[in-house]
């Protein structure tokens, strides 16, 4: 038994030796290189693996940055449209209530322009339903385009007499505002070249008459206090 086991021990030196002189530089070498090649290939991958981890979390990183401002952008493109929308329907508003507002002017317009009416060769219009004081027809004429009315002549008041009633007094541009005892026409500034005084007129009753209306069925000139309230005659400046 002991024999037999010293044999074994034997035929392992010898194999072991055998083997050790079979193996040549390369090949221990090679043998040498399977440990640490592989560990270097190893730490090799796991660098590019890292890089490669590092490259996604800087791409996704700048993608978020990019996409993070393209949003801001749309909201500020968005925001933008909704004022710019808000600016319309403001600028329409204003649009509409302007449109309004003119034809407003334009019925008040209409409902204080009067037409004027053709008498003789001059065009006139006589008011038949609103009493108002010397200054009031003088603004109310102003506001129809005309003036009060100018007469030059009793042919031109005969025109007009048939137009009027006799039962009415009514105001014309005759006064001595500026100058007492001087009757002057407010649209000419100068002396009234034509006045058709009734008897005993102008009298400057009480020192307060200082305006000139026609009266009675023949429509004579009468002063009178100004503040009182007549119907009046306006006359166009085109003829």
């Amino acid at each position: 038994m002991e024999y037999f086991l010293l044999g074994i021990l034997i035929f392992i030196s010898i194999g072991s030796f055998n083997y050790a002189q079979e193996t040549t530089p390369l090949e221990v070498s090679k043998n040498q290189c399977d440990g640490s090649c592989i560990q270097f290939l190893k730490s090799l991958l796991d660098n590019v693996g890292a890089m490669q981890k590092l490259w996604k979390v800087c791409d996704i990183s700048k993608l978020t940055n990019i996409q993070s401002r393209l949003d801001k952008i749309e909201d500020q493109m968005v925001t933008q449209e909704e004022n710019s929308a808000s600016f319309s329907k403001a600028i329409e508003e204003t649009k509409q209530k302007l449109l309004e507002q003119s034809k407003l002017i334009d019925k008040k317009k209409h409902s204080f322009l009067k037409p004027f009416q053709k008498i003789g060769s001059k065009y006139y219009y006589i008011e038949k339903q609103q009493k108002t004081n010397w200054f009031g027809a003088v603004h109310r004429c102003s506001e129809f385009g005309g003036h009060l009315i100018s007469l030059d002549s009793q042919s031109e008041l005969d025109a007009i007499i048939p137009h009027l009633d006799a039962k009415r007094f009514y105001w014309i541009d005759v006064n001595n505002l500026s100058e007492k005892g001087v009757y002057r026409s407010l649209t000419t500034g100068v002396r009234s070249t034509f006045l058709n005084w009734k008897r005993n007129e102008p009298n400057n009753a009480r020192g307060k008459e200082n305006c000139v209306h026609l009266q009675d069925s023949n429509f004579v000139m009468n002063d009178h206090i100004c503040g009182d309230l007549f119907y009046f005659i306006c006359e166009s400046f085109n003829e």
